[in-house]
């Protein structure tokens, strides 16, 4: 089994920074959204899983979510080869609040 820290939101959004007023239950929020959003392009194999996971840092302790389980599934979800995972996709973006359903 391989662990692949993929990150709490799509690598061009902004996101949660430690520090900021709310930043544990914002980040939870946003991972578990992108979370759906990987489920949606990269459906994980039935021994894979995507999860969150807390690491601790000088400024704070942060979150992301890890791919866990096959090699192949999990780094092509941190590669994101079709390129779905630049931008919150329309699914995300409804469930983020940042745009009416």
């Amino acid at each position: 089994m391989i662990e692949v820290n993929i990150g709490s939101a799509p690598w061009d959004e902004d996101c949660a920074r430690i520090g900021q007023e709310n930043y544990t239950a914002r980040t939870m929020n946003e991972c578990a959204v992108f979370m759906r959003q990987i489920e949606r392009y990269y459906p994980a194999p039935s021994d894979s899983s995507l999860c969150i996971e807390a690491n601790r840092h000088d400024f704070g302790t942060y979150y992301e979510v890890v791919a866990k389980g096959d090699s192949d599934w999990a780094f092509a979800v941190e590669q994101d080869q079709f390129n779905k995972l630049k931008n919150w996709d329309r699914k995300a973006m409804e469930e983020l609040g940042l745009i009416e359903i």
